[in-house]
């Protein structure tokens, strides 16, 4: 496992933990480990957190192997949060959450915010409608 990320399975949620700079070869072995963990993962019961606090700067091939990691999380997870508090980091985490078409990822600005998306049931794109 690289440096720059750690994995948590626990109980309800599968965590990523992200540290320093995520480089391509940081994301295409994070792929690789976590499409092995989802292939025996029971689907519907986990959310994932993708926690970026710790993240200080990314590729742009790394970002592209993360909404692929997404897509993978549409089928396996209940919600995903993205969280982080650098304006690039958090950037990135929208861009993720948006491409991947996955209406239950979104980028949030902190852990509190985190706990509030995981107990709601509608949509990203159904909250922002609502709020307007």
């Amino acid at each position: 496992m690289s440096a720059a990320y750690r994995i948590k399975p626990i109980y309800n949620e599968l965590r990523v933990e992200f540290d320093g700079s995520f480089s391509d070869s940081d994301a295409a072995e994070l792929e690789r480990e976590l499409q092995r963990m989802i292939s025996v993962m029971p689907v519907g019961r986990y959310n994932v957190l993708m926690d970026m606090m710790g993240m200080t700067n990314y590729s742009t091939s790394a970002r592209d192997v993360l909404v692929r990691v997404q897509k993978s999380f549409a089928e396996f997870a209940k919600r995903t949060a993205y969280v982080a508090n650098r304006p690039n980091i958090r950037g990135m985490a929208l861009w993720v959450a948006h491409l991947s078409g996955d209406q239950n990822a979104k980028a949030v600005a902190s852990h509190d915010q985190v706990k509030a998306w995981w107990g709601t049931s509608s949509g990203r794109e159904a909250e922002i409608r609502r709020a307007l």
